[in-house]
């Protein structure tokens, strides 16, 4: 079971996270509420809210924390099918792929 993908809507709850490894290209676009997102040797992180889109650069593992429940749409590119994904919900990973 893959976390991310061109079918559909994403859901995390709240206080999940998502990590994704070499996702570069991959754009994410929220739908519905407020996320958190940084990457791994970026100094920086960004408040997304629905309606916010970004295109991750590959610098590093991005990961994304949910503030509140949020619908995610992620278009990924042929060329840039992440090699892991991980949902995490109160420490657990519900999904690895």
């Amino acid at each position: 079971m893959n976390a991310i993908g061109n079918s559909g809507v994403t859901e995390l709850k709240r206080s999940s996270t998502l990590k994704l490894e070499e996702g570069s290209g991959t754009e994410v676009r929220v739908i519905a509420g407020n996320i958190w997102r940084t990457q791994y040797r970026d100094t920086s992180a960004y408040l997304m809210r629905a309606g916010d889109r970004v295109a991750l650069n590959g610098k590093g593992t991005p990961l994304i924390y949910a503030f509140a429940a949020s619908s995610l749409r992620f278009i990924v590119p042929e060329s840039a099918q992440p090699s892991k994904v991980e949902l995490r919900f109160r420490g657990e990973v519900t999904v690895a792929a």
